[in-house]
């Protein structure tokens, strides 16, 4: 039963099989953002491990001509435990994917990587631009200037809807000038 409904969005269990199902919809005109799923690595290892999938998938996509690109998540290349490493795995991943011709999209995992996000996405891109971009979560308070901000700099992005509440905007407080309305019933 789980297979049954997470087909629709889990590929394969395998990067075979999720390269696959790529070529399946890329033959109906779709492109395909690959993620190999897994989160919050504890070691060095874990992290390369998760990394050595990316690299697979990026050598995968370009010799087999793919219209696809991948999507990692901080957490799953060791940002909650050292994010120097994080930001030297993903750098390799975005340097493979520069000279590939392909991309490398940073997920957002929450409010609290928000800038460390951002300004990753920022480093990479001038370093190698146009192999890597972002997602950012469409109702955050800072979303709009983030946005500006990464499409000023050519930085491809991505908005999502974040599934949490706490992330979610909460209604705007009066502005000095706005009058509140009453209804005199």
């Amino acid at each position: 039963m789980g297979k049954k409904m997470s087909g629709r969005f889990v590929a394969g269990m395998s990067v075979e099989e999720a390269l696959a199902a790529c070529q399946r919809v890329n033959k109906e005109g779709i492109a395909v953002s690959l993620d190999s799923l897994g989160e919050s690595v504890t070691t060095e290892a874990e992290a390369r491990n998760s990394a050595d999938i990316y690299h697979e998938l990026l050598d995968a996509i370009h010799t087999r001509g793919l219209n696809a690109n991948v999507s990692v998540k901080l957490s799953q290349v060791g940002m909650d435990f050292d994010p120097a490493l994080a930001e030297r795995i993903v750098g390799e991943m975005v340097e493979h994917a520069f000279h590939v011709q392909s991309f490398v999209r940073i997920d957002m995992e929450g409010s609290p990587y928000t800038e460390a996000t951002i300004a990753m996405t920022e480093h990479l891109a001038a370093k190698f631009p146009g192999a890597v971009g972002t997602v950012l979560q469409a109702y955050l308070f800072r979303t709009e200037a983030d946005t500006e901000r990464l499409l000023n700099q050519d930085i491809r992005i991505r908005l999502c809807k974040e599934p949490t509440r706490k992330a979610l905007r909460s209604p705007s407080p009066p502005s000095p000038t706005s009058t509140p309305t009453t209804s005199n019933s």
